[in-house]
């Protein structure tokens, strides 16, 4: 109640006709602007880990910089892991929700995709 979760868990269904009844296709997914900001925040940090290190490399740089720039790059995969870990039970709720929503019923197993 008082977390709010950016990593929060959206479900896009997309309903079209099927053989034996209306298919639904259910992706679940991040906010766009959430995955850009991660993908942007790990992206330049590592970038700048690679210059950092290549500095290193030619002698023009102190190993010492490299316990400033890691813990940056940690706390961004830390920062995804722990969202995620947040949001894990989410899916399956969305999942019932929907088929309770839409009156989905489960095919029997001849039926069912096989991925």
């Amino acid at each position: 109640m008082w977390v709010h979760n950016a990593f929060q868990t959206i479900a896009v269904v997309n309903l079209e006709p099927g053989g034996h009844g209306t298919r639904a296709r259910v992706t679940f997914r991040s906010y766009y602007y959430v995955a850009a900001f991660m993908t942007v925040w790990i992206g330049a940090v590592l970038l700048f880990n690679v210059v950092v290190v290549g500095e290193e490399l030619t002698g023009s740089g102190q190993i010492g910089d490299l316990a400033y720039t890691l813990p940056f790059l940690a706390f961004g995969f830390a920062f995804v892991a722990f969202g995620r870990l947040i949001a894990r039970r989410e899916a399956p709720t969305l999942l019932d929700f929907i088929r309770q929503t839409i009156g989905a019923q489960d095919l029997p197993p001849e039926l069912k995709p096989s991925c």
